[in-house]
């Protein structure tokens, strides 16, 4: 089924490129005649991703390095995005129709990332503060009281398995 085709992730717009590409070369290489319109069978609207947010200072945080708003602007020109300024260091994006695995603001920042190039961002640890463990009473109760039913469990484990090993075994029982 062609909607089924389209719910994968072929864009729907593309098909009147193709067409008119398909024209051009039927036209071009075997004297074809190319005529005005087209019908297209459009059942419902292919939904798309528009105005996804997009924050600098999100960008700038989640990559590790500090990329400018005219760089991110470009880089995401440069893949057929449509960027509008939404305030001071946001944006509104739109990606182009055949873009159907951009949908959020982290596949953006993907975007950004890769084009301004993995080897441009430095690699280091992210920042954590390292606090010593407070010790709470109760739980340490809880604690010892998880450890004594360990041990008991694997002590009756212990004579279980024992005693198994006795009675399958006359030998060790003093029994003939």
């Amino acid at each position: 089924m062609p909607h089924s085709v389209f719910e994968r992730g072929i864009d729907p717009e593309g098909v009147i490129k193709a067409l008119n590409r398909a024209a051009q070369l039927i036209a071009e290489l075997s004297g074809g005649n190319i005529y005005k319109n087209y019908i297209d069978e459009y059942p419902r609207k292919v939904p798309s991703a528009k105005n996804i947010p997009l924050r600098l200072n999100r960008i700038n945080e989640t990559v590790g390095a500090t990329i400018k708003g005219k760089d991110i602007i470009r880089i995401l020109k440069s893949i057929g995005m449509n960027v509008v300024a939404a305030g001071t260091d946001k944006y509104r994006v739109s990606p182009p129709t055949y873009r159907v695995d951009i949908a959020r603001e982290i596949d953006l920042i993907e975007e950004v990332a890769r084009l301004y190039g993995y080897d441009r961002i430095p690699a280091k640890l992210p920042n954590i503060s390292v606090t010593e463990m407070v010790e709470i009473p109760r739980l340490k109760l809880e604690e010892r009281n998880s450890i004594a039913v360990s041990r008991k469990w694997i002590f009756r484990s212990c004579q279980l398995q024992l005693y198994r090993t006795v009675i399958s075994r006359p030998s060790l029982s003093g029994r003939k």
